[in-house]
Formats: C-alpha cells, structure tokens, sequence
C-alpha cells in the first residue's frame, strides 16, 4: 500500500513503466511539474501506447504533498485500482493509465534530527524547609551580601529565613537557625565542589586532552562538511547503474539516427534524458532527431502537393499517407491537412478509372 510523505519541492522522485509497451523505463524527476502523455514534449513521453492521450496528466507539488490530475478529459486515470481526476501520491503509489502503468516512488534525503535538550523543571514554593531539594537548590546563584535586589523572585520569597527573637545565650542556638546555617554551609560546599570539577587539571600523559569547545567545533565542522556532499549528491544524483543504462540508450538511438529512424532515435534519446538529464550528447541529438523528424514531414507534405498539381493522384496519395503514419496525431492541424488532401486524391484517383 501507498505510504504519503510529507515532502519539498527539492525532493528526488522515480518513475518506473512496470506494464505496457514502455515496460522497463524508468524516469528520473529532478523537479515539479512533470506531464504525462503520448506527446514527445512531455517529460514523460509514452508514444507507443495509443490509449494514452497527448496531454494525459499532471504531477504537481501542492503543500507539502504531491497530486496528479487529469488533464485528458477523454481517456481514464487511475491511482492504486481506483479512478481519480486528481488525487494525492505516496510513495509506492501505482498510476494506470492507457495500456501502461508506472510505479511512483519519492527519493526523499535522510533526516538529520538535531539532539534537543531536556525542559528543566518549573520551581515551586515550599511550605517548610523540609521539603527543600538541595541539588536544585545549590544551583541558584548566591547574591553579593551588599547587594540587595529591587525585588525578590517566589523563590527567594519561599526560602527568606525568618529571624527569630534574640535569646539568651544561656539557652543554646535555636533550632530553625541552627538549620538555616546548614544549608548554607551545604550550598557553599556544592559550590566548592563544582568550582574545584571545572577547574583545568594539567596532564601528565603525552597525549592532549581535547577541550569541549574543540570537541564542539570539529561537530560542526564535520556536519558542514556532511552537509555540502548531501547537496552534491542531491545536485547529480547519478549512480553507476543509471549511467550504464542511459548510455545503453543513447547508443540505440545514435544508431537510429544514422538509419534514418528519426522517430525511434527519439524515443531512445528521450530514455535516455529520463535516466540522466546531464547526458550532454543524448540531449544534443535528441534535438537533431526531431528537427529531423519534422523536415522529414515537411518533404512528404511538398512532394505530396507537387504530385497533386500534376495529376500524379496515385503518388499524391501515397506521399500524404506518409505523413498520415509519421505525425499520428488527429489533433495536429498539419495531421488534419494532410488526411485531407490524402482523401481528396484518393477520389481523384478513382475518377481517373
């Protein structure tokens, strides 16, 4: 089942045919948004399945979460079995649309929680001195005897000795006195004793001993350090396998291109950015492949019309249903031109009988 995730725009996603005529692609997204469709202009081009349409869907980031929509209007979309116009994506989440289906996954970075330290205890007043704690009392720092504040807190208010009367020295010290000079005497000894724990002891071994702001630096130094490879990493994102297998398709769709495959070469080189966007050849003659393609069409379209000004209707018919086959999009005006003019000789054609 399909976990959601919270991510970031920064976040690495991985996109894998696991049904239909693209079985076994996979695409790589670097960013938001991605479209899916049959058209060779999306990111995610599927072109050999035909129940998918040129403009199929879209995968967005909205707060913090990752949708995909419905763009089609026409054909069906479907996220884990049920169908949708837009829905939230997790990780594992299996889209189903026309013949193919793909596995979402989110490659999201390792969090690095930060120690955070422990909320100390709120103080309270006590009743009587034998409720007093002496740890947290002995960490409360001892006032000058000159200075006196404007104001004091509840907890000095709590612990403020009360002064008995003076008594004759015949009756011996007073109880509540004699335990108010014990607890003075037990903070001036914790006092004492932390003074004496932070004091630098000089050592006597050959080797130094690191000081916690030393300690303290180096941690930061090896987490700028930790941090600046992560961004390295999340910048190029390219692993051994997925260079082995963009240059696999790089190599199919070069030997295309040289056998005039213009549309095939497309298809490879396509593949090939999806697995790595860096590939800097893959990207260059991706580019020459469709201008290709295109010029290809055009020279069909001009032949076609030059048969047809000279009552060439069999040759005609045939240059226009090249273009029929090349373009396959219904939607194209230059597709719609083309079926007409193919028609149009046809009928000629037949006349001439």
């Amino acid at each position: 089942m399909a976990s959601n995730l919270a991510v970031t725009p920064d976040t690495g996603y991985d996109m894998t045919v696991i049904e239909g005529p693209h079985k076994g692609l996979v695409f790589k997204i670097m960013s938001l948004p991605v479209r899916i469709g049959r058209s060779q202009d999306n990111e995610i081009a599927l072109p050999q399945d035909p129940k998918v349409s040129r403009k199929h869907a879209t995968i967005e980031y909205d707060k913090e979460s990752i949708v995909i929509k419905d763009v089609s209007g026409r054909q069906r979309l479907s996220v884990d079995g049920r169908s949708t116009q837009k829905t939230t994506l997790g990780n594992g989440s299996v889209i189903d649309l026309g013949d193919s289906k793909i596995i979402f996954k989110v490659d999201l970075p390792q969090a690095m929680a930060a120690p955070g330290l422990p909320q100390q205890p709120a103080l309270t007043p006590v009743q009587n001195d034998s409720d007093i704690d002496f740890q947290t009392f002995a960490q409360i720092d001892l006032a000058s005897p000159k200075a006196a504040p404007a104001q004091a807190s509840p907890f000095q208010q709590a612990y403020q000795p009360q002064m008995p009367p003076r008594q004759s020295h015949s009756g011996g010290m007073d109880p509540g006195r004699k335990r108010f000079y014990m607890i003075v005497g037990s903070i001036f000894a914790v006092i004492i004793g932390l003074a004496v724990m932070k004091k630098p002891v000089k050592s006597t071994d050959k080797f130094d001993i690191t000081t916690e702001e030393e300690i303290n630096s180096k941690i930061e130094l090896i987490e700028k350090e930790r941090e600046a490879y992560e961004e390295e990493i999340r910048k190029r994102r390219v692993r051994p396998s997925a260079y082995r297998d963009a240059q696999a398709a790089y190599i199919r769709g070069f030997r295309d291109f040289q056998a005039g495959n213009f549309e095939r070469a497309m298809d490879q080189f396509q593949a090939c950015l999806s697995t790595l966007p860096e590939h800097v050849l893959c990207r260059r003659y991706y580019a020459l492949s469709q201008r290709k393609f295109n010029e290809l069409i055009q020279y069909h379209m001009v032949l076609g019309r030059q048969y047809m000004e000279q009552n060439q209707f069999d040759s005609c018919k045939s240059a226009f249903r090249n273009v029929l086959v090349l373009i396959k999009d219904r939607s194209q005006t230059l597709y719609q031109e083309a079926e007409a003019n193919f028609k149009y000789c046809q009928s000629l054609s037949r006349e001439q009988f």
